[in-house]
């Protein structure tokens, strides 16, 4: 899963200073930038659940150091996560003028960033109830930047702030895929109307796997991040998972190389999907049945 390395340090220190140029920007603005941005580049190690019964891997996974001037993988876990933004903030923040301090927060396991700026507490964690690998690669809300309870600032004045911030520094320059999924949505019911259906009815979800599989952009999405698109998408348009069209995802596991890939079956269908990755790039295609003998499982 290597890829071409890069210096994630001076490309966000390149791109706050183009920013800079154009905007007059304080440190929330700079925060909430840094945040979005490593959402966007970094993906969720999918294999922390794939291979939960190999212990001695998982810890691997769970200690392994990134070092932010030569990122060589863009797909970890929580902690590999938390220590690289750490580094990223007291870096290209200042610290002295600001008040400001990042530090890992570990609990159970789970790995965050707690950040300190004057009288607010902010807590970075786009993992445990967020899903902001995703979201902000997409351009939905996102949900993994709040405000520790201790904070001496009103949660609506938070959200305000952040609403301003996302603003100011572009990130809703690009949004509209949700607006797209609702008016497909709206386009599918009149479908159903015009052929006597029900809305949704199996036909519609099968044939909707075969448009995600061919024609949806997943971009730099990781394997993790292209399940939980497929399950947003679905319970957008229709309401309900893919397991409900009988679209089943089965974990294929090569033990040598360390690697995992997502198989989708639909039920009493010939058709299949795998999620793997080529180069280190995740995608998404169709398969047949001779290709699946050859998986390893």
């Amino acid at each position: 899963m290597k890829e071409k390395d890069f210096d994630l340090i001076e490309m966000l220190r390149g791109e706050l200073d183009k920013l800079a140029s154009e905007k007059e920007l304080n440190t929330f603005d700079k925060i909430v930038y840094i945040y979005y941005r490593l959402c966007q580049i970094f993906n969720y190690d999918e294999r922390w659940y794939t291979f939960d019964d190999d212990e001695k891997f998982i810890q691997e996974l769970y200690d392994k150091e990134v070092n932010p001037h030569q990122v060589d993988d863009t797909t970890l876990l929580c902690s590999s996560f938390s220590t690289v933004c750490e580094d990223v903030y007291n870096e290209l923040l200042d610290l002295e003028d600001n008040f400001l301090n990042a530090t890992v927060e570990e609990l159970y396991s789970h790995c965050s960033v707690l950040l300190t700026l004057f009288d607010c507490y902010l807590v970075v964690d786009p993992i445990l109830e967020a899903q902001d690998f995703l979201n902000a690669k997409k351009g939905f809300d996102l949900k993994g930047l709040t405000i520790d309870c201790n904070s001496y600032i009103d949660e609506s004045d938070f959200e305000e702030k952040l609403q301003l911030a996302l603003c100011k520094t572009g990130y809703y320059n690009h949004i509209g895929y949700l607006d797209y999924l609702n008016m497909v949505r709206e386009e599918l019911k009149k479908i159903a109307k015009a052929n006597h259906d029900e809305f949704p009815n199996k036909e519609m979800g099968i044939n909707y796997m075969d448009y995600f599989a061919n024609a949806v952009k997943v971009g730099n999405l990781g394997i993790f991040e292209i399940d939980q698109l497929l399950n947003v998408e679905y319970l957008t348009l229709f309401g309900a998972s893919p397991s409900w069209f009988g679209i089943k995802r089965s974990v294929i596991n090569d033990d040598e190389k360390k690697e995992s890939s997502y198989l989708y079956t639909i039920y009493d269908s010939d058709k299949k999907y795998l999620v793997h990755r080529v180069d280190g790039k995740a995608i998404i295609e169709t398969i047949d049945q001779e290709k699946v003998k050859t998986l390893k499982k």
